[in-house]
């Protein structure tokens, strides 16, 4: 009987120290990666409204130059299509395939 009553101490103790243990890492896991999925979705939220910031950036600076570009085209037809305008922020970008110029819309 003694020997039953010991096994049953030691069982219950175990029990009291060995379960909260247990519920406390499980937990202590569950926290840590609910935290990393938050910080990763920071990270994708940041990124997207970086990415939101240098478009809406990009678009004001293309209507400016648009604005610009139109003026200055009016400009230049007042004065009977003199010289271009020096620095404009305006380029034509096309390869050069055989001698010829082959403009972007016009390669596959």
């Amino acid at each position: 009987m003694v020997r039953t009553s010991h096994k049953r101490q030691i069982f219950f103790f175990l029990a009291a120290v060995l379960l909260p243990c247990l519920v406390l890492a499980v937990l202590s896991f569950r926290m840590i990666a609910q935290q990393r999925e938050l910080a990763e979705k920071h990270l994708a939220d940041e990124r997207r409204s970086i990415s939101s910031n240098v478009r809406q950036q990009l678009l004001v600076r293309l209507e400016r130059i648009k604005y610009e570009e139109v003026n200055a085209f009016s400009v230049r037809e007042e004065r009977a299509r003199g010289a271009q305008r020096e620095h404009s922020p305006l380029a034509l970008v096309a390869p050069l395939k055989e001698g010829d110029l082959v403009l972007p819309w016009q390669s596959s």
